[in-house]
């Protein structure tokens, strides 16, 4: 089975505001103003993004994966030939639920040239510094920290701007940029996890998914084109965290392409103590591929790393100087 994080949900509605009064003598066109308001979802099972397809089984993130910086948060408008248009400004926000999970946004579209009846491309981009043009926005895999960062988010709905007041512009569904890797154990195994390690990943990541610009909406991607690799390869083992001391360890990484190369293959080592020995430790290098497990063995061709997909490797036997696993993804 095939897991995926659920969506976050951006629900937009654009509202056209004029300050002028019924009682004003002629015309003031030049006060006419253009607001749009929006709900945005951070974590509420009423509001979880759906998934890809019926081969996948969603699961809603946890606070880390659902979190926004409120301060790197983006609403742009797009042509339908992917044109920037600009961005709605001034946003503000105001929580509606008292666990801060939601937040209703308001920005002013008044400044943008927007033509009354015409689809544009609503595209919202959240945990990622704006630069000049979508393919250029890039986070590094230090943002990935559950300790003060944030995953990169982005999302697309395309709807026509009547600019008529109250207008209800829709639903955008906002895609995590970052894969999951859990690893777990079993307490009936009789150890502990101790060190889970990573050799090779991406310093780098793209905010957006490749095939970005060919789709009118989130849900319109292919899973498995949407990957857009920033090749930046680091071969040093970098260290999972704690989830649950001795039982369970998660780490958040960029795309990365399993199957470029065979010898820059990722894989996971591990290091499990004994629950009654602490110097009884089994070290297991490179013991675990990303890969299909049949009868805990790895078989197949490796799997490329994917943005918004968890992979989940659950050990369950030990051989001495061997593991069984079970694998999800």
């Amino acid at each position: 089975m095939r897991d995926t994080l659920k969506y976050m949900v951006l629900v937009l509605v654009g509202c056209v505001f004029a300050s002028c009064s019924i009682f004003d003598e002629g015309s003031c066109p030049d006060e006419v103003q253009h607001k749009v308001t929006l709900t945005l979802a951070l974590d509420s099972q009423s509001r979880t993004r759906t998934t890809w397809g019926n081969d996948y089984e969603g699961q809603i993130g946890d606070s880390f994966e659902n979190r926004i910086d409120l301060n790197s948060l983006s609403i742009s408008i797009f042509t339908t030939s992917n044109e920037k248009v600009g961005d709605v400004a001034n946003l503000v926000y105001w929580s509606t639920n008292a666990n801060n999970t939601e937040y209703k946004f308001m920005g002013d579209i008044t400044h943008l040239e927007l033509t009354a009846g015409t689809e544009y491309k609503i595209m919202a981009f959240a945990n990622a510094s704006m630069t000049a043009t979508p393919e250029t926005m890039i986070f590094s895999i230090d943002q990935l920290n559950p300790e003060g960062g944030s995953i990169p988010f982005w999302g697309v709905h395309k709807s026509a701007l009547t600019l008529a007041s109250m207008q209800d512009i829709g639903t955008i569904h906002m895609l995590r940029a970052a894969a999951k890797v859990e690893v777990e154990i079993s307490d009936a195994l009789g150890y502990n996890l101790t060190e889970v390690t990573i050799n090779r990943h991406n310093t780098n990541g793209y905010c957006i998914p490749n095939d970005w610009n060919n789709v009118d909406n989130t849900n319109d991607l292919n899973y498995a084109l949407c990957m857009l690799e920033n090749r930046s390869v680091h071969s040093e083992p970098l260290a999972f965290y704690a989830v649950e001391q001795g039982k369970r360890y998660a780490i958040y990484l960029p795309e990365y392409n399993n199957v470029l190369f065979p010898d820059y293959e990722a894989k996971i080592s591990l290091k499990l103590t004994h629950h009654t020995d602490v110097e009884h430790v089994h070290e297991y290098k490179d013991a675990i591929s990303f890969k299909n497990y049949v009868d805990g063995v790895a078989t197949g061709q490796a799997y490329n790393i994917v943005r918004n997909h968890i992979y989940r490797f659950s050990i369950t036997a030990i051989y001495g100087s061997s593991i069984e696993l079970e694998y999800q993804v």
